[in-house]
């Protein structure tokens, strides 16, 4: 698990304030011209997403289509993901430990 860096989670904002659907080559003009990123970064930023899993890339009617996840939710996954692999790596030999809940409900208080 890799959280992403700063370059892609503003990429990652961009891209879903302009739909969660667009096509290929329009989000990474989207990344140039927003970003003042050129053509091989916009790409590459791009490809980084989708392997960490904030995007996927489809194919409809003979075009490349990106489907962008929130990036609200996207994090979410990721820290609540972190934040178990934390929690079990504290726990000793027997112990059950906090549940995702315990912890969010004792965090609140």
């Amino acid at each position: 698990m890799r959280l992403p860096k700063k370059r892609e989670l503003a990429a990652l904002y961009i891209l879903y304030s302009r739909g969660g659907d667009l096509n290929y080559l329009e989000a990474i003009e989207l990344l140039r011209s927003e970003m003042c990123m050129n053509k091989k970064t916009a790409r590459n930023v791009l490809k980084r997403l989708r392997k960490i899993g904030a995007l996927a890339v489809y194919k409809t009617e003979g075009e490349l289509r990106v489907r962008i996840k929130s990036p609200w939710e996207f994090l979410e996954e990721k820290l609540q993901a972190y934040i178990g692999s934390r929690a079990r790596r504290c726990m000793g030999p027997g112990e059950e430990g906090r549940t995702l809940r315990q912890s969010e409900e004792a965090f609140k208080s």
